[in-house]
């Protein structure tokens, strides 16, 4: 949408001001100036959004200070959370151990069955699988809390941003259909120009004298 409109400006602004056909001159008037509308939305979504807004991570960075911030806490999280695991196969000596997270059971610290012995009386068991157990400290848990409580508040916080944009943006709503309708209405006459000239086509003059045309 801002890219199209950007454009429709372009075309008025440098191609059909160079025209005086009455036709033309007024498409060009109902091509309205909507650039800042389109600023905005470029400042707004990423180049390339996803199909879907639910899993979010289409605003852009710096749009929003408080979605930045929130976002940092993910970042911040993930680099506590690969340091927390090199931290515990050092204190513990389980080299193999593994910290990772799922939808369900969150993050946890898992543990091969053949080095269960090594581990901490202070470590809360949250699961076993099959090949071992799984646990999870204070300090994980709080991390947990955090990351996860900022995954959702960006959630919410990109959706309301998006709708707000939205309503903005409906504002305009007549402005962008005049646009259309009148790039719309441009493209059939320049597909048309092409189309006679290529075929060298004249427009015939009628002589009004007669009452038939023979062709």
């Amino acid at each position: 949408l801002a890219d199209s409109t950007v454009k429709a400006l372009e075309l008025k602004q440098y191609i059909l001001a160079n025209y005086s056909a009455k036709l033309l001159v007024g498409e060009a008037t109902a091509i309205k100036d909507l650039s800042a509308v389109a600023k905005e939305i470029k400042e707004c979504i990423i180049e390339n959004p996803p199909m879907s807004t639910k899993d979010g991570g289409f605003i852009k960075a710096g749009y929003n200070q408080q979605l930045d911030d929130l976002r940092n806490i993910k970042d911040v999280g993930g680099k506590w959370i690969n340091q927390f695991e090199q931290t515990l196969k050092d204190s513990t000596g389980i080299k193999n151990l593994r910290v990772a997270y799922n939808r369900i059971f969150g993050y946890y610290i898992e543990v091969s069955k053949s080095q269960l012995n090594m581990v901490p009386i202070d470590w809360v068991r949250k699961q076993t699988t099959v090949n071992g157990e799984r646990f999870i400290t204070a300090d994980l848990k709080e991390m947990e809390q955090k990351i996860l409580t900022s995954e959702v508040d960006a959630l919410r916080l990109e959706a309301e941003l998006y709708t707000a944009l939205k309503q903005r943006t409906l504002n305009y709503l007549k402005d962008f259909q005049s646009i259309a309708e009148s790039v719309a209405c441009i493209d059939c006459l320049a597909s048309l120009a092409t189309v006679a000239q290529e075929n060298n086509y004249v427009r015939p003059t009628i002589n009004a004298k007669v009452n038939k045309i023979e062709i």
